[in-house]
């Protein structure tokens, strides 16, 4: 009996072993885990922020119109998007895309088609205000204006945020509808909108994008071309200067 007492003492104490074993490679198999899953968390931020260099530096080749090297790197970024899942990256790419390609109709209805099966999916304003700002692109190009003004009414309205880059985005709308208030003639109400940007064109040192004050410049001197008006379109030349390269006004003024 008492043989078999301590052999089931021994036992015991082998299951004992086995089992803190056990709870060691467990234990060992969390922490790798979690260094994987901190890795993975780390290179999909550092993909992520990579796309989205890739926007600003397709928005800037834009704006110094190089069309081609933009767009290409819009693509680019779109496929890398695509096969990582990142619906917000696609989304932001089809969205650019759209609002870069100016002259094909097509190109840009076929885009729109594309945001609008993304957006669903995308909640948040900085994609809705774009979004909206292609949609009126594409009523315009549809002939379409009323309907447009509503759609940049809407994205104007989405800005109204404590979120800087919310904010931005809608100064890129404001830029919109500059634009279509000054092909409506509707030179009043185009003045309204330039006082609301006023302030970030003349003023340097702010650290807005290169590619929304370019927006915002090109705008206002639509206006200021309108009322035939050219002290304004100096005005606004001379702000392209202190903000950027004598290139990116002659660039301006050539657009208008």
């Amino acid at each position: 009996l008492r043989r078999l007492e301590q052999q089931i003492v021994e036992t015991s104490d082998a299951v004992k072993a086995v089992g803190a074993q056990i709870n060691h490679v467990q234990s060992l198999q969390r922490d790798q885990n979690e260094k994987l899953d901190k890795q993975g968390d780390w290179l999909v931020q550092s993909l992520r922020a990579d796309l989205r260099a890739r926007l600003t530096r397709a928005q800037e080749l834009d704006i110094r119109d190089e069309r081609k090297q933009a767009i290409a790197l819009l693509e680019e970024m779109y496929h890398t998007a695509r096969a990582h899942g990142f619906k917000e990256e696609q989304l932001e790419a089809v969205l650019n895309l759209g609002l870069t390609t100016s002259d094909d109709s097509k190109a840009v209805d076929s885009k729109f088609r594309d945001a609008k099966k993304l957006i669903r999916e995308v909640k948040s304003a900085w994609h809705q205000i774009h979004y909206y700002r292609l949609k009126a692109k594409v009523l315009l190009h549809r002939k379409h204006p009323s309907q447009a003004e509503r759609a940049l009414r809407k994205a104007i309205a989405l800005s109204q945020s404590a979120d800087e880059s919310v904010m931005q985005a809608g100064l890129y709308a404001r830029a919109s509808y500059i634009h279509l208030l000054s092909d409506a003639k509707r030179l009043d109400e185009a003045d309204m909108q330039v006082s609301s940007v006023r302030t970030v064109v003349e003023e340097t040192g702010i650290g807005y994008p290169v590619a929304l004050i370019a927006e915002l410049l090109e705008a206002c001197i639509h206006l200021a071309a309108s009322r035939s008006d050219i002290n304004q379109v100096n005005a606004f030349v001379a702000a392209a200067l202190r903000h950027g390269s004598g290139r990116e006004a002659a660039l301006l003024i050539d657009r208008k």
